[in-house]
């Protein structure tokens, strides 16, 4: 707001006061001349100031204007980042979702490999029993040969 439509409001309003020449009325003691005038410089002097602080109150309100459209820039920039952050916030649960995945992943092969370890232990303790068994089978079958053939030849 300029200072022009504040001195038009106060005329409509009717608080614009001009100061009128004195006429050709009574007249008065020296003193009142000398009275009127130091009013009449404090009215013109306030009507300075007035104007003057219109002027102020008009880069005030310029600038709180400037200040709410900052603030309204700023108020789209944080729902902005909200928005962003919600986004984050989303793909930050997937991940910790296809984190757990792989970990129960894991857990299973640890479980098959567990399994396979003792299968193969099994695996191995039976076929060692059978290779002990079969040369321990061997061994008697050749003991039992050879007796066989001391009998025979009446070397025993």
């Amino acid at each position: 707001m300029s200072v022009a439509p504040r001195k038009q409001q106060r005329q409509e309003e009717g608080t614009d006061k001009t100061f009128l020449p004195p006429s050709g009325g009574p007249t008065y003691d020296g003193g009142m001349e000398a009275r009127v005038a130091v009013l009449e410089q404090i009215a013109t002097s306030t009507q300075q100031l007035l104007g003057k602080m219109d002027v102020r109150l008009d880069r005030i309100e310029n600038n709180f204007v400037q200040i709410d459209k900052r603030l309204d820039q700023i108020d789209k920039r944080l729902d902005q980042m909200d928005l962003r952050l919600d986004h984050m916030d989303q793909r930050l649960d997937q991940m910790d979702k296809r984190l757990d995945q792989m970990d129960k992943r894991l857990d299973r092969m640890d479980t098959r490999m567990d399994r396979s370890e003792d299968r193969q232990v099994s695996d191995f303790k039976w076929l060692m029993g059978l290779g002990i068994g079969a040369t321990a089978t061997l061994l008697a079958g050749m003991v039992g040969l050879l007796a066989t053939m001391a009998h025979g030849f009446h070397w025993i």
